[in-house]
């Protein structure tokens, strides 16, 4: 058997990457590294026990080339016998439609068509020929742009693709081994001149980087799969534990992150790192960002910092604020409106939760005779029908005033109990079902408590001491 038969057999039992009766897509570009991986898997077929098809993608950037590696590999199938699914996708065309560069736009399509692929033809598994020297230099391309975490800087040997899976038996087999393999038994293939040229930067480290290394140590490839092998595992466990502290240190809503600065010290700095990762994933998640080392460690500086206050602008418009006992991750300049508030109904001898750090219950007990601690209450009368609400403020929220003839505004009210301007969105209100507002907690009582007439009922809503 030959070199490459052990390196996949070797590399298949440590992931796991296939097994028999499984129905495998290679993705085939006619050149070197998966017409190599064509014909491997065909020669061994029987023994594996899988069946193929395969997928070749013409991305119409080298006119005459590109049209010829399509028929290489239409014509290698033919022989063999496999199911050949191509396609042509005008990537040039597209890329002036897009953002994102060349690569990345080839990249999209390209998937998408063997997802597609892989749906017609009920194939379970997607291999493509991504091998050791592609590994290194991808490593290499990605610690010079200042990815966060090395356990993300490789090209996983296996991942999920959709609903399937996708993997790579060749990320342990070094280029020199896949020419020795096609110079013995005559693998044909096509050469892409485009390879040579340094004005791609993956060229760069493939021409002038990686030789380098290769000369000072010859087994670079493994030292380097054995080191993003352990920082994935490593990543696992400081992953788990992160998301652990992220819940119980986070107060999270629509448009912002609250963490708890004296809890958020406690961590060792590692898992302050992916705490603030997790941050910027979340506040990210619907947006083409990047997040690069550089952003995390300007908002551990901002929160180690002695100052007790600070702020730091963030891409998309975020911000990240040093307040005395938290940090807040916020849009900045986004004005609330009637429908971003946060609304709970207040039932009957129910505590309800207000963002974490505020408790309100609604009973008849009366201020003498309640059993637990309370910071402030109302005095209110309810019909059978009425219901409460704790909300947070809108625009124009207004409260009758003893000693007024006629309303306030809330935010006149935060304004003279100078309430900062961050906490006011936040701040809850009492309100009825017809979203009168009865109580600012902590601010003002509204003249609502001295209605008797409207209900013979009397509750009281506290706000509870934690």
């Amino acid at each position: 058997m030959s070199l490459l038969w052990h390196q996949i057999n070797k590399t298949n039992k440590e992931y796991n990457l296939f097994s028999s009766e499984d129905s495998i897509l290679l993705a085939v570009s006619g050149g070197i590294d998966s017409m190599v991986l064509l014909h491997f898997f065909y020669q061994h077929r029987t023994q594996f026990g899988v069946t193929l098809s395969v997928a070749h993608v013409n991305h119409q950037l080298r006119d005459v080339e590109a049209e010829k590696d399509y028929l290489l590999v239409e014509k290698v199938c033919r022989e063999y016998d496999i199911p050949f699914y191509g396609t042509s996708i005008p990537v040039g065309q597209l890329k002036l439609e897009e953002p994102g560069s060349t690569q990345m736009v080839a990249r999209k399509y390209r998937y998408e068509f063997l997802y597609q692929t892989m749906k017609k033809t009920n194939c379970n598994v997607l291999m493509t020929a991504h091998h050791a020297d592609d590994q290194l230099e991808t490593l290499l391309q990605k610690i010079t742009r200042g990815v966060t975490n090395l356990a993300d800087a490789g090209i996983p040997v296996k991942r999920s693709f959709h609903e399937y899976l996708l993997v790579r038996p060749l990320i342990n087999v070094r280029k020199d081994e896949i020419k020795d393999y096609a110079s013995l038994r005559g693998v044909s293939y096509r050469e892409d001149s485009s390879n040579e040229s340094t004005d791609y930067q993956r060229n760069k480290y493939r021409h002038l980087v990686t030789p380098v290394l290769k000369e000072e140590n010859p087994q670079i490839h493994t030292v380097v799969q054995r080191l993003l092998n352990e920082a994935v595992e490593d990543e696992e466990y400081l992953q788990k534990e992160a998301k652990r502290s992220l819940e119980v240190m986070t107060r999270r809503s629509a448009d912002q992150i609250v963490l708890d600065n004296s809890l958020f010290y406690q961590l060792a700095m590692p898992l302050q790192r992916r705490v603030i990762q997790l941050i910027l994933n979340y506040l990210y998640i619907d947006q083409p960002f990047v997040m690069h080392s550089k952003h995390v460690a300007n908002i551990l500086q901002l929160i180690h910092k002695p100052h007790p206050s600070g702020e730091i602008h963030l891409p998309e418009n975020w911000s990240a604020r040093k307040e005395t006992n938290n940090t807040r991750f916020k849009r900045r300049g986004i004005r609330m409106n009637s429908s971003d508030s946060q609304l709970q109904s207040l039932p009957f001898d129910q505590v309800v939760k207000w963002n974490n750090d505020r408790s309100f219950l609604l009973t008849n007990t009366s201020p003498t005779s309640i059993p637990v601690p309370f910071h402030s209450f109302i005095k209110i009368y309810l019909s059978h029908e009425d219901k409460l609400y704790i909300r947070s403020r809108r625009p124009g929220d207004r409260l009758q005033v003893k000693g007024l003839t006629g309303h306030k505004k809330v935010k006149s009210l935060m304004i003279d109990k100078k309430i900062p301007q961050h906490k006011r969105d936040e701040w809850p209100l009492l309100v009825t079902q017809d979203d009168t507002v009865l109580w600012v907690p902590g601010i003002q009582h509204g003249l609502q408590e001295e209605r008797a007439s409207l209900s013979e009922s009397v509750a009281y809503v506290y706000e509870l001491k934690e």
